[in-house]
C-alpha cells in the first residue's frame, strides 16, 4: 500500500493518518522520495530508503503518532537531500 504522509503528492507537513495506519498493525514503513514534473510522460525519479523501525511509538497516543509521522517525513527529506532532488 502506498500512502503519502503529507496527504498529497505536492508536499507539506506530515499528517497523523499515515503513521497510524503503519503503527496499528506493526507494518514496515519504507520511505520513498519521488521527483517529477507531474506531466504525462515526463521523467520520473524514485528513490527507496531503508525500512523504518517505528516500534518505539505508541499508536494509541496522538502525540506519539505525530512523532512517528514526522519521522517518516524526515526520512523522505533525507532521501531528497542525499540524492540532490530539485537541483
Amino acid at each position: 500500500i502506498v500512502i503519502f504522509p503529507e496527504g498529497t503528492r505536492g508536499g507539506g507537513s506530515a499528517k497523523l493518518g499515515a503513521a497510524i495506519h503503519a503503527l496499528k498493525p506493526g507494518a514496515t514503513v519504507i520511505p520513498v522520495a519521488i521527483q517529477s514534473t507531474y506531466r504525462i510522460f515526463s521523467p520520473l525519479r524514485i528513490v527507496y530508503g531503508e525500512p523504518l523501525d517505528l516500534s518505539s511509538y505508541n499508536s494509541d497516543n496522538a502525540d506519539e503518532g505525530q512523532k512517528a509521522a514526522d519521522a517518516i517525513m524526515d526520512a523522505v527529506e533525507q532521501l531528497k537531500q542525499r540524492y540532490a532532488f530539485n537541483k
